[in-house]
């Protein structure tokens, strides 16, 4: 099954100290070659006008959207998933363990009423192929339900999804320069030798150089 992979709207990182924190995560859009179309994390609320107009640019509406792939359950990466109730969630099964009133009264709340609307919840474990395109690493260093993703793309080459374990370029040159050795650089590594593009969930993608023949399936 052929895939195409669209970056929808870039994610980035908003803050004021002591007044405000507002992350929003890297919005992607998947299309099967069977026409289904999915998203990868789809956002947070700052970013709902540009959300609307890319759907405006493609023809899309709510029910364009079949499945929504998650890296984790952090309210910057799923909050805007209230608006597509029909989309089929794809999270590691570890999602179900946390104690989301840990995140407070109010936060525990919201968190439970978003995931409480999830009509369709599909979970994955680590090393699962969805749509036999898209293979799923857990990487459970940002939260135990934290997922990267590996996809083979027919428009972009190998994909590389890290989520949260390493969400910025900054955050990526130290770990490529070697400042960072511990066992997320290792993942991140071996993700970026296997892949044409790295996207980031709260920066601008970058370009890699990939040496293998068969980045999908990890061959050199």
């Amino acid at each position: 099954m052929n895939m195409m992979f669209e970056i929808l709207v870039g994610g980035g990182l908003i803050g004021f100290p002591d007044r405000l924190r507002h992350p929003f995560s890297t919005i992607s859009l998947i299309t099967l070659d069977d026409g289904r179309k999915g998203l990868i994390d789809p956002g947070n609320t700052i970013q709902l006008e540009a959300l609307e107009s890319e759907f405006e640019k493609r023809n899309l509406d709510i029910s364009s959207i079949e499945f929504i792939i998650l890296t984790h359950v952090h309210l910057d990466h799923i909050m805007n998933s209230v608006y597509f109730p029909n989309a089929e969630i794809y999270v590691h099964e570890a999602y179900a363990t946390k104690n989301y009133s840990q995140f407070g009264k109010i936060i525990g709340s919201v968190y439970k009423k978003i995931i409480d609307g999830w009509k369709s919840v599909k979970t994955i474990k680590d090393g699962e192929r969805l749509f036999d395109r898209i293979e799923v690493l857990h990487t459970p260093y940002h939260a135990r339900e934290h997922i990267s993703l590996i996809l083979d793309t027919e428009n972009m080459g190998v994909v590389g999804v890290l989520g949260d374990i390493c969400y910025t370029r900054i955050a990526f040159y130290d770990i490529v320069k070697g400042y960072r050795t511990d066992k997320v650089a290792e993942i991140v590594k071996g993700i970026v030798n296997r892949s044409d593009w790295i996207v980031f969930a709260h920066d601008e993608p970058i370009r890699v150089k990939a040496p293998a023949t068969d980045r999908f399936r990890g061959d050199s």
